[in-house]
């Protein structure tokens, strides 16, 4: 069920109402229940599929927290890594090593064919969210090994914060720290956390359905065939899908989040303003937060992280990054997204030295030509953090590889061609990002809870119906659903 359906807002007000009557674990056991339906409604066999292997990972942390072995974390590891494997990139290794051997046996049509005389299966279904939750696993169990979880949570608590069904599907990424706490007292209804849910479901639904969905059949048709297309086009295409990519996977998380204050739970901000920042670290670090902070804590320093000597950071960034990137799906596009961001992160650290609006803190001077030169590095950190994020997006959002860097290409030869048709909704999904950005940054602590709070509320509800009966498109499908 999508978020944005009509069958998903009955289920979620049946789930409200009937959730606010239950007291103490009750409520947990219902909305366990209720989670395992929803991932049922997409599939009954994958809810079997999931919910076995919850069981194993919960059998197996028990024993891990009475026994800190090597052994079982890895045998933990292994078997929720394979799974995600074989689900995920089982085909990818078919077509490596076909390309590697050139036997017709690593084809995937001759697998597919011989999938389906055997099993009756016409080909590997990747079960959805199977990227999400196991690195929800890989987390608990790399915590509980390394002593980051002091208690035992019994079967109950654990199954609801692998199940809880805002943020299964697409995330957050959450963690032990970030849930736990609040289910162990008793849930009540907050008037704050039902305000601002509101506002956080509304406003999501304006992401995606208005923005998102309206500029993608501008940008897809560029990326079709962009041998097409002009350069300007190429650019405003690559970077209008940034802003695509950014309203759909933050609109769905601002409506995960909503829905989950609506249950008295709080989930963590997955966007952190992105848009605002002038150089690429910054923007990492607030783009798809939990994902960054789990690539950072179970990547990157185990690998060494910036305690090493300047190449080997170089190539601990690069690699973390490409794992992050391969996380995505089972494409090199992703291989090449995630290592050209991880590298341009490294090689911008040393650039800072010599291009000082890449510094993280620009001096502001306190003279009219102080005030001008940080404004012009501000607006010249973030044409760079742009730049970068286009190139990615030429990769992120190609076909293959060929495709990607015919866009790249493209985008900085000043190639001749026909300009996209309906152009201008791109720009201004680009101020509109902007503006959902500066909301971001203000402090509405408060605010949700007064009479203008409420009344604003009221008409900014109102307004977005309006809105979203007028101009929402055919409903696409949330991008990171692929995932």
């Amino acid at each position: 069920m999508k978020f944005t359906s009509i069958t998903f807002g009955f289920f979620f007000l049946f789930i409200y109402f009937l959730y606010w009557q239950l007291k103490g674990r009750s409520k947990l056991v219902f909305i366990f229940l209720a989670s395992l339906l929803f991932y049922a409604a997409w599939s009954p066999a994958f809810a079997i599929h999931f919910l076995a292997i919850a069981i194993f990972n919960y059998l197996a942390v028990v024993k891990l927290f009475d026994h800190k072995s090597k052994s079982l974390l890895a045998l933990i590891l292994f078997v929720d890594l394979s799974n995600l494997f074989f689900f995920k990139y089982f085909y990818l290794l078919l077509d490596f090593l076909y390309k590697l051997t050139r036997f017709e046996i690593f084809q995937s049509q001759v697998f597919n064919s011989w999938l389906e005389a055997n099993t009756g299966s016409s080909s590997i279904f990747l079960p959805l969210a199977i990227s999400f939750y196991s690195f929800v696993f890989i987390a608990y169990t790399v915590d509980v090994y390394n002593g980051k979880i002091k208690e035992k949570e019994g079967f109950l608590e654990y199954f609801t914060f692998i199940f809880y069904f805002p943020h299964l599907v697409a995330g957050p990424i959450i963690r032990h720290s970030d849930f736990f706490y609040q289910i162990k007292n008793p849930i009540k209804p907050d008037s704050v956390k039902i305000t601002s849910g509101l506002y956080l479901i509304t406003q999501g639904m304006l992401k995606k359905l208005i923005i998102a969905d309206n500029i993608a059949p501008i940008i897809q048709p560029v990326y079709a065939d962009p041998t097409a297309f002009n350069s300007a086009s190429i650019l405003v295409a690559t970077v209008g899908y940034s802003m695509r990519v950014y309203c759909d996977f933050s609109g769905y998380t601002d409506i995960a989040r909503g829905l989950s204050k609506l249950l008295g739970l709080e989930l963590p901000e997955n966007f952190l303003a992105p848009y605002l920042t002038t150089n690429i670290r910054d923007f990492w670090k607030k783009w798809h937060y939990t994902l960054s902070t789990w690539i950072r804590d179970y990547i990157y320093i185990p690998l060494g992280g910036s305690k090493s000597s300047e190449l080997r950071n170089i190539f601990n960034l690069t690699l973390a990054f490409t794992i992050g990137g391969l996380w995505h799906g089972a494409n090199y596009t992703f291989l090449f997204w995630g290592a050209w961001n991880g590298f341009a992160i490294a090689i911008e650290r040393r650039l800072c030295l010599i291009l000082p609006f890449l510094n993280t803190d620009l001096d502001k001077g306190n003279n009219f030509l102080g005030k001008v030169r940080y404004l012009i590095y501000l607006i010249l950190g973030f044409s760079f953090t742009q730049w970068v994020c286009a190139i990615g997006s030429s990769f992120f959002n190609s076909e293959n590889i060929d495709l990607a860097f015919q866009m790249i290409v493209s985008m900085h030869s000043f190639q001749a061609g026909k300009l996209a048709t309906g152009i201008e909704p791109v720009a201004y999904a680009f101020l509109a990002t902007l503006f959902f950005n500066f909301l971001q940054k203000k402090n509405w602590e408060g605010f949700g809870t007064s009479n203008l709070g409420i009344i604003s509320l009221f008409l900014f509800s109102t307004i977005s119906l309006i809105i979203l009966g007028l101009f929402t498109p055919e409903g696409a499908e949330f991008i990171y659903f692929q995932f």
